[in-house]
């Protein structure tokens, strides 16, 4: 009688479990999914939700309840397939609409942002304060100042050319410069990128001419930069990019007249440079790519690069990467001996407090005219960088959609001898460094 009691509620107990396993329906995940949301228990909402997601089971307030829990998490990037997941399910509504864009906004998608405002009705642009859709949409301003920490002579400079090859060596002691980028959104899938920015340094020239050495030791050096960049928005989370920038540069030599005087004579030079670029944005990381090419001081030089930033927070509380470039240097029109140059820029990105943030970066590698994943092409002249570090801080004032950053920064630089005629040589190579300071201001329309 024992072992009969006994085997009854075995089976009685095993039934139960397979009612209540087969109880774990739409119903089940919908209940206790809202008890936990009412609690405020994210991550039983999210276990939970997962759990149904894996059975196939997927209805709008799951998604909804998953993607607030990761949004209250902070894991922005997280809660972005969610929301759309439920988007999906209500295409109209505001609620959903309203957390994609903090979301967007909070981890850094500027591109989705203003492509998901295009489908906003009026009376949630009103809401949030967007005042426009299409039109210019933000406005960057930078100024920035830089000097050589070591004061050389060209005097010393030349101690070192052994060869008596008539050439020339150039080494920047100091100098300024200040710029502006504009971003317009044209439509839904469409924004535009443009700006100018002005250098003026002065540098050290030595110029040797049938044996004459002349020394300019201020010799001044301007240049003009134009950049324009179209981006589309093919699908959530890439964005495809075109970018051009014109180089119109204007700089001194000495050129010699009868006996030994020698009079300044400007000349002016024009480059220019053109990128394809893709980007990829997904909950943990993003990937980007592009390949270039430039034409700056009568050299050709091709440029393939890639990086991943990683988000190990889904936010922008805590991110790093790094970005690799081959730059295929020196393709002079004359010449078929270009070099190879493999770069290297790690970066790392965490937040101080609320409106602060800190970014740690460098660079090693020859970077030589190297078109940047912001726009703007690094037009270092015959000498490139070796090695370069620096701490960029960013103050984010959400109220006012205003960023202020501020930047201080190190490099070491190779200034080299060319002898004329032979554009190929790098002959006496001089190591110097430069300090960097650098200020700028974004708006946010």
């Amino acid at each position: 009688m024992y072992r009969l009691v006994v085997f009854i509620v075995v089976v009685f107990s095993f039934a139960s479990g397979l009612v209540a396993q087969e109880s774990k329906g739409v119903s089940w995940y919908d209940k206790t999914t809202y008890e936990y949301y009412l609690k405020a228990d994210w991550n039983h909402v999210i276990g939970t939700g997962k759990e149904a997601l894996k059975k196939g089971i997927d209805f709008y307030y799951l998604r909804m309840r998953i993607g607030i829990a990761y949004f209250s998490k902070k894991n922005y990037r997280k809660a972005i397939p969610h929301f759309r997941k439920a988007l999906a399910f209500d295409a109209r509504n505001p609620a959903i609409l309203e957390y994609l864009y903090y979301c967007y906004l909070y981890s850094g998608r500027e591109g989705d942002r203003q492509a998901l405002v295009q489908s906003f009705p009026t009376g949630l642009r009103e809401r949030l304060k967007i005042e426009k859709v299409n039109g210019i949409r933000s406005l960057e301003v930078s100024l920035d100042g830089f000097t050589n920490s070591e004061k050389f002579s060209m005097i010393e400079l030349d101690a070192s050319v052994q060869s008596g090859a008539d050439g020339f060596r150039t080494m920047t002691d100091h100098g300024s410069d200040v710029s502006f980028k504009i971003r317009q959104e044209t439509g839904k899938i469409v924004s535009l990128e443009y700006g100018y920015h002005f250098l003026a340094k002065k540098r050290l020239l030595f110029y040797r001419d049938n044996g004459m050495d002349v020394y300019f030791q201020d010799n001044p050096y301007k240049q003009h930069q134009f950049f324009g960049s179209l981006l589309l928005h093919p699908a959530h989370g890439f964005t495809l990019g075109l970018s051009a920038n014109y180089l119109n540069l204007r700089s001194q030599i000495l050129q010699g007249n009868y006996g030994y005087s020698s009079t300044p004579v400007t000349l002016t030079g024009h480059g220019w440079t053109t990128r394809l670029s893709l980007r990829g944005d997904m909950p943990y990381i993003s990937l980007y790519g592009g390949a270039g090419i430039s034409g700056l001081n009568g050299y050709y030089q091709l440029q393939t690069d890639g990086g991943i930033v990683f988000y190990p927070l889904g936010n922008l509380n805590l991110y790093f990467g790094t970005d690799i470039s081959y730059l295929l240097q020196g393709i002079h029109l004359n010449t078929l001996n270009p070099k190879g140059n493999m770069i290297y820029q790690p970066f790392l990105g965490f937040r101080i407090g609320k409106p602060l943030w800190a970014e740690v970066f460098g660079s090693t590698g020859n970077m030589y005219n190297y078109q940047g994943e912001n726009g703007w092409i690094l037009y270092n002249e015959m000498n490139p960088i070796k090695k370069s570090a620096g701490l960029n801080l960013l103050y984010v004032i959400h109220k006012s959609n205003i960023t202020l950053t501020l930047t201080s920064s190190w490099s070491q630089g190779t200034s080299y001898y060319y002898p004329s005629g032979e554009p190929d040589q790098e002959l006496s190579p001089v190591d110097y460094y430069m300090l960097n300071f650098k200020a700028g201001i974004k708006w946010t329309f």
